[in-house]
This record gives structure tokens, C-alpha cells and sequence, in this order.
């Protein structure tokens, strides 16, 4: 499989709507097990003098509290799986987003179902299973009833016998539909219900115990202890794949193999060499197998810090270092993630093996002595190493499996980078697309949703903010020429230069500023901006062109626009005369009245005012009667095929003959061509912006631009 093909199929397989919901759900559920984590650290820290601080100062208290924050945290984390995976899941479900089902309802159902599912089993009145746990343990029934449940009821809410069609006359729309769907939601507890019945009946008395039985049949086929430890290490990283948390859900087992007392050293006689038996047990795959935690996850943080240039200004990966040097991985596991990403299957099951091979053979040769010594799991690497085997040898041992790991990862995690930029470029193209096709009135909030774009518009969002209060953000400047081939304005257009994506395209960086309300600030900038650069080239002898700015729909109904106009304008010490305002027609249409209120007053000062894009949206002549308007941009839509379009030609020709006998002037976008400005000529126009003259230029290349273009033609010529 090449390259490529094997990206498309990674990109398709993370589309998959079940893997997406249980992956967005663990995401979710990532505070919850980062405080926990960081809260058994806390508790943990195996320094002799830490220890005995907290003993000193807090006592029993510190345990009390600890245990507290575990169990608001880790000891409910199946629960919190079940809802959150549920509601991902219905949120996106073709059938109940067609019916505008409440995803939160159908989660609540799920942890009820759950609930219903994991009660223990009675035995007449003497005998019953211990109280259910909802922490860590259970995270592999919860994934299974969330997406069970969810499924179900939505084939359920399907079937007309199911549904309530007299609802009562209530404005509550959550009543309303609780009232609709009762006779499915009920049907589905009584389908669990009679599922864990039955269950019971057939000894089923968890739904893990046949996975446990299982296991422990498994193990029992296995005498070889080093055959033991790399089985459980295999199963252990295969679950957290899928998301659970292998080391806990298999710690019976690991108890059951842990066969070597660690003070007891074995000693067998290889030839005439006697030598010493690694102790097999916990401590063991602490020190040289699951460094920085399951996966050797801190193997995976420096392969990201040395193949990835996104690592180095990823606060996620630098953040997963600090609790990775305490063998604690939920950050990566939850956040980048690992669970149910095929990237990283392979090296995630491997490198702790290859790290037992390796820490085994080194120890069985007497290279490095065995583990003596119980270890913290907290303890950071390096002085586990040395605190378990007492010699400098173990140190270096680490650093050698630390170093082959991270040399495993590499490869993988330059595919994972190519993947998620492949996904993220798809993302840029679906966003635009979007935007320039699809009407704003159908368009869910891009902030708001939840799929790839939505997460990209998240991202830009802050990006945004950041980069507009540092000033990183830039204008480029495209000339108006006349006829006679003068500059006689020029049009600022907004540029931002992202520090990772490179240049984003102007109609996502506008929709993330309208969405997110930070157009308002945006275009007091662009304002500012470009009433000080045309002072700077007037100063600089570059005189006689207007500045045009942009103005959006949400500027247009923001009481101050006049007054930032006019702040702009004397900031810079820059007449009114020089400066023109474009709005769009559909910026124009949103309120008329209050648009034509604030352009008679903008009007009034000077400033002149044009309308963009005329012919591309709601085109009305009613603009050019009741506007105070002194310009008319014809857009490309009408000017790009005028020499072979003959409706473009009649439009444009009937266009410019009625704003001249209005006296408005008309600016045609989009000039490419000679032949295409000699018929728009003979159509009428006398302006032109477009590539024919020049692109968006810096501030500095556009005035070399203009200096060149009017040197000895004449203001009027």
C-alpha cells in the first residue's frame, strides 16, 4: 500500500461516525483523568522527604483529600464515558439529527441502560456480587452500552407505533419530545433489562467475566514467565487502543504472573556462568518498558519533539512531557490521541516489547544487574532505573531502550503529522468552499460545530485573537488605474499570515472574526492601518489616489462606525476626501434603513462610499436611489466572461450608462486581460482593478507601483 493510499484510508477510517463519537467522548472525559492522575502523583512521589512533609503537616488529611478528588474523578470516569460518548454519537446520528432528537436525552438513556446493565447479580437472599464499579475498570462496558444504546433507540424512534402523536399543548420543546419518544425510550431499559436477565441466567454475572474467564484460561496456557509478561503486555496496550485502561483492567492478571518475589533473585546456571534471573514483576516493566507510561509514551513525546516542527510549538506535546517524566500518559493517550488511531497500532504494541527483549537479555547476561529494589510507578525514568538495580548499568540500560523507542516512533509519527496535515488542508478546503457556495441563513455556526471544520474555526479563533492584539496581522494594496493608465486609488485588503498555516484566505479569516465578534476590533485595525500607510505615501510625495477600506455587515450596525471613521481618519491627520468605505450588497440589504442612515451620516464628512461585488448577490437599483453613493464596483462574476457573454455585455453596458447619468463612478474588478479591458471600454468602464495592472502588493512595492504608473500623468489624465 502506498503512501497515499494508506493516509486515505487512515483519513476515511477516523471519519467513521462510531470511532469519532468514543474517540470525542474519551477526549472529553481528559480533565477528569489528568486531575486524577496528577492527584495519585500528588499522593505518590516516592521521595523520602515529600513523604514525610505531607505526613508532618497534613497527616491523614492528605489521603482523605486525595481520595476524594479519585473518586469524583477516576472512579467515575465509566460513567462519564457512557453519557459522553453517547451524546457525541447522537449529536452526529443520520437518523436522529433528521428527527432533531436532543442528543442530551438519548445520553441520559444511555447511563441508565448502563446502570441497568452493570447491577450485580443476585443469588436468592444470601448471595450477590460486590457493589459495580464505574471507574477505569468499566470503561469497556460503558463504550459497548453507549453505542448499543444509542443505535437502538434510534432504530426504535424510527417505527410509527413507537411514537406519541398527541403531545400535549406545552411551549417546553424538551417536554414535547420526552412526551413523543416515552414509548422508545422505555422500550429500550426494558430490551437492557431483560438483556442482563438473561445474561444472568446464563451465568453471565458481568459483562466482562467471560473476558476474564478467558484470560485467565489464556494465562494458564502459558508456563514461561518472560512468555507471560510480554502476553500481558501485548493485551494490556491492545485495550488502551481501544481506549481502556489495560494496566488496571488486566491487574489481576499481572498479580497472578508476578510469580518473582522482588527481594528473592533466582539464580540458574547457564554453562559454567552463574548468573541472576530478572525479577519479572511490576517494577520490572516500570523501569524499562513503559517509560513515561503504557506505550513508552515518553519514547513517542521525543519523537514528536525531533520528527514533528508542529511539536515544537504544540503545547499539548510539551504539556504530556511534564506528567510523562512521572509515567503518567493520559494526556497523550486522551489528547493526541492514541486510542483508536491506526498510526500508531503498531509501535504502541511493540516498543514495550522490544523493551522487555532487550531489558531481559541484558540482565540474564549480567550486563546489568537484576531488579532488587520496589519502585514508585511515579518515579521518573533515570532514577527508577538506578533505585531498581542499584548500578549506573541500569541507568544506561533505560537510556538505550529510551533511545530505540524513540527511534521506532519516528517514522510513525512523521505518517501521523502527513495525516492530520492532509486532514487539516481538507479542512481549509471544505471551510472555503463552504463559505463561497453555501448561503449564510443554512449555514450552521462554524464555531459551533463539532466536525473538522468546526475544530479548525476553534483553532483560527484564538489564533486570530492572539495575532490581532500582537500586531501580526497585515494589509496588501491593489491599484485602481484609469483609462489613461493613472493610479487613482488603491484598495487596502486585509492579510494574515498565520505562524503555522502560512496565509489564511481572506473569506475564513472574516467569517471567524463575524462569528466570533472580533470583526468589530478587526476592522478599527484595517481602519487605522490604512488611513496611516496612504498619509505615509502622501508624505512620501505618493499623492493624489484614495484609500479604499472594506466595511462589514456587522461594522455597518455598530453604532460607533462614523465615529471610528472618523478617530481613524485624524490619528493619521488624513482628509476624509481621500478615504473610501466599500460594503457589499448583502451588507447593504441586512438593514436598509439603518445602512442608509449611517451612510448619509459617513457621507456627510467626506468619505466616499462605494458598493462592492455589485451583480454578484441580491443586486437591487434601489441602491443607487435611496444610498448615498458615489461608486459602483462591477464584480468578476459579470466582468470575467464579457468577451463571449453577450448578457454580461448588455448588463455592464446598461450598468455603466445609468450611474453615469447619476454621475456615480464604476470600477471593474477582476481585469486580466487587454482584450477583456478594451471591450469593458467600449461597455463604458473607465476604472479597472485586476491582475492586467497588478496584484495586492505590500506597502512598500505598492508605492514604487504607483510612483512608477504616475510619473508624468497628470491627476486628470
Amino acid at each position: 500500500m502506498s503512501s497515499t493510499s494508506l493516509l486515505a484510508f487512515l483519513e476515511n477510517l477516523s471519519r467513521q461516525r462510531h470511532l469519532t463519537a468514543i474517540r470525542q467522548g474519551m477526549v472529553a472525559s481528559m480533565p477528569l483523568v489528568l486531575l486524577g492522575s496528577l492527584t495519585i502523583m500528588f499522593i505518590s512521589l516516592p521521595f523520602a522527604a515529600y513523604q514525610e512533609f505531607l505526613s508532618r503537616h497534613l497527616g491523614t488529611n492528605a489521603d482523605l483529600f486525595a481520595n476524594r478528588i479519585i473518586e469524583g474523578t477516576y472512579n467515575i470516569l465509566s460513567l462519564v464515558f457512557v453519557i459522553a460518548i453517547s451524546y457525541f454519537l447522537a449529536k452526529e446520528h443520520p437518523v436522529l439529527c433528521r428527527k432533531q432528537f436532543n442528543p442530551f436525552l438519548i445520553s441520559l438513556l444511555s447511563l441508565s441502560c448502563f446502570i441497568v446493565w452493570m447491577q450485580p447479580v443476585m443469588k436468592g437472599a444470601a448471595g450477590s456480587m460486590p457493589t459495580p464499579s464505574y471507574g477505569i475498570i468499566s470503561t469497556f462496558p460503558a463504550i459497548v452500552t453507549a453505542v448499543v444504546t444509542t443505535e437502538l433507540f434510534a432504530w426504535l424512534a424510527c417505527r410509527p407505533a413507537l411514537i406519541i402523536k398527541y403531545t400535549p399543548n406545552s411551549v417546553d420543546p424538551i417536554l414535547t419530545q420526552i412526551t413523543r419518544i416515552l414509548p422508545a425510550l422505555t422500550l429500550t431499559i426494558l430490551i437492557f433489562a431483560a438483556a442482563k436477565m438473561a445474561s444472568d441466567t446464563v451465568v453471565f454475572t458481568h459483562l466482562s467475566a467471560p473476558f476474564y474467564a478467558w484470560l485467565r484460561q489464556l494465562f494458564g496456557t502459558v508456563e514461561n514467565q518472560l512468555a507471560q509478561l510480554l502476553l500481558f503486555t501485548l493485551l494490556s496496550h491492545l485495550l488502551w487502543l481501544c481506549g481502556l485502561h489495560g494496566i488496571n483492567i488486566l491487574h489481576a492478571i499481572l498479580d497472578r504472573i508476578d510469580l518473582v518475589d522482588v527481594y528473592t533473585i533466582a539464580h540458574t546456571t547457564l554453562g559454567n556462568v552463574s548468573t541472576a534471573a530478572p525479577a519479572l514483576n511490576k517494577t520490572f516493566l516500570e523501569t524499562f518498558a513503559y517509560l513515561g507510561g503504557s506505550g513508552s509514551s515518553l519514547c513517542l513525546i521525543l519523537a514528536f519533539f525531533l520528527a514533528s516542527r508542529r511539536a515544537k510549538t504544540d503545547p499539548l506535546i510539551k504539556f504530556a512531557l511534564l506528567p510523562g517524566l512521572f509515567n503518567i500518559n493520559e494526556v497523550l493517550i486522551f489528547g493526541l490521541p492514541i486510542l483508536f488511531n491506526p498510526v500508531y497500532f503498531l509501535p504502541f504494541l511493540l516498543v514495550p516489547v522490544i523493551s522487555i527483549l532487550l531489558a531481559y537479555f541484558a540482565i540474564i547476561s549480567g550486563l546489568v544487574p537484576p531488579i532488587t529494589q520496589p519502585v514508585g510507578w511515579t518515579t521518573p525514568p533515570i532514577l527508577n532505573a538506578y533505585l531498581a538495580t542499584g548500578s549506573i548499568a541500569g541507568v544506561i540500560l533505560q537510556l538505550l531502550t529510551l533511545t530505540i523507542g524513540t527511534v521506532m516512533y519516528f517514522p510513525f509519527v512523521r505518517l501521523h503529522e502527513k495525516s492530520r496535515q492532509a486532514a487539516l488542508w481538507q479542512a481549509f478546503s471544505d471551510f472555503l468552499e463552504e463559505i463561497e457556495t453555501r448561503p449564510v441563513h443554512l449555514t450552521k455556526p462554524y464555531l459551533d460545530r463539532q466536525d473538522a471544520v468546526g475544530a479548525l474555526a476553534r483553532r483560527l479563533y484564538a489564533d486570530l485573537k492572539e495575532d490581532l492584539a500582537g500586531d501580526r496581522l497585515c494589509l496588501e494594496y491593489q491599484p485602481q488605474v484609469n483609462a489613461a493608465g493613472r493610479v487613482i486609488g488603491i484598495e487596502a485588503l486585509l492579510r494574515w499570515p498565520h505562524q503555522h498555516y502560512g496565509r489564511i484566505a481572506p473569506p475564513i479569516t472574516i467569517t471567524i472574526a463575524e462569528e466570533s465578534g472580533l470583526i468589530l476590533d478587526l476592522g478599527r485595525w484595517v481602519l487605522r492601518e490604512a488611513c496611516r500607510q496612504q498619509k505615509e505615501w502622501e508624505n512620501a510625495g505618493n499623492s493624489g489616489q484614495r484609500i479604499a477600506v472594506n466595511v462589514s455587515a456587522l461594522q455597518l450596525e455598530c453604532e460607533t462606525l462614523d465615529r471610528d471613521i472618523a478617530d481613524a481618519l485624524s490619528a493619521a491627520g488624513l482628509s476624509a476626501s481621500q478615504l473610501e468605505i466599500e460594503i457589499t450588497e448583502t451588507a447593504a440589504l441586512k438593514n436598509p434603513a439603518a445602512t442608509n442612515a449611517i451612510l448619509h451620516n459617513i457621507r456627510q464628512t467626506g468619505v466616499r462610499i462605494a458598493i462592492d461585488d455589485f451583480g454578484a448577490g441580491h443586486t437591487s437599483l434601489l441602491y443607487l436611489k435611496n444610498y448615498p453613493i458615489d461608486i459602483l464596483k462591477i464584480d468578476r462574476i459579470l466582468s470575467q466572461d464579457v468577451l463571449t457573454d453577450k448578457n454580461s455585455q448588455e448588463i455592464i453596458a446598461s450598468i455603466t450608462s445609468l450611474c453615469a447619468s447619476l454621475h456615480i463612478e464604476t470600477i471593474t474588478e477582476f481585469v486580466e486581460t487587454e482584450l477583456q479591458r478594451q471591450k469593458l471600454a467600449q461597455l463604458g468602464c473607465g476604472i479597472y482593478q485586476g491582475y492586467l495592472y497588478s496584484p495586492a502588493l505590500p506597502a512598500n512595492q505598492a508605492a514604487a507601483y504607483i510612483r512608477q504608473q504616475n510619473q508624468g500623468i497628470s491627476n486628470t489624465g
